[in-house]
């Protein structure tokens, strides 16, 4: 199925946004692997169970509780300050890639562990030490884990018992690119909960359709 940006935008005007987030968020299509990764219809299940199967192991969650969000799931951004922006894709022979871009696109990971957030939530309460922030960063952060997610980039300000976490995310990462050969970066995001990554995405797909009508 080739995913276009018009169909998105004609998805946008006429369905429902949980509608919208039914059809290309949580239903199985995956443009990543069927577009970069260049895999056959018949693969798409197989390869999205393994997928699923390393990211399960490695930071010992449901099967069920890993999906892939953001413009690797649907071909596509729907931040209204990407306008619409087609997923970059990685590319060492481009000599102006630098300069056409300011970095290549994220395969975004979902992992929704009501344990896992409290682990890290409570690790980050008491760390050893928490580097000083912009305020513009310190409120981004906090008010992620009010509305029920943390990202793992904001591990990096954080130091102590978070280690094993950083380890994990480093180990999904290697097998992840190793048996996919997968050339873009790899982020992370814990949900609390469905609810919270359903509340997420739809205030992303609420504001979306609202840039186009």
């Amino acid at each position: 199925m080739v995913q276009t940006c018009e169909k998105l935008k004609q998805d946008l005007k006429k369905l429902e946004p949980i509608e919208f987030y039914m059809k290309y968020i949580i239903k199985s299509y995956n443009w990543y692997f069927e577009e970069v990764l260049e895999r056959e219809e018949q693969e798409l299940i197989n390869i999205t169970d393994d997928f699923k199967e390393i990211i399960m192991k490695n930071f010992k969650v449901g099967f069920h509780s890993v999906q892939m969000v953001g413009s690797a799931k649907i071909g596509f951004s729907l931040s209204p300050k990407k306008s619409f922006r087609e997923f970059i894709r990685f590319d060492s022979n481009s000599e102006d890639y630098e300069d056409k871009y300011d970095k290549v696109s994220d395969l975004d990971l979902a992992i929704i562990s009501p344990r896992l957030f409290e682990e890290i939530w409570a690790a980050i309460r008491t760390a050893n030490k928490v580097k000083r922030l912009p305020a513009k960063k310190y409120n981004s952060i906090t008010n992620a884990i009010f509305n029920g997610y943390i990202n793992d980039s904001s591990l990096e300000y954080v130091t102590g018992g978070l280690h094993l976490v950083k380890d994990t995310i480093n180990s999904a990462n290697v097998e992840l690119k190793d048996t996919f050969s997968i050339p873009n970066p790899i982020s992370y995001r814990i949900y609390r909960s469905w609810e919270d990554l359903e509340n997420y995405q739809l205030i992303g797909i609420e504001n979306a359709r609202r840039n186009i009508l």
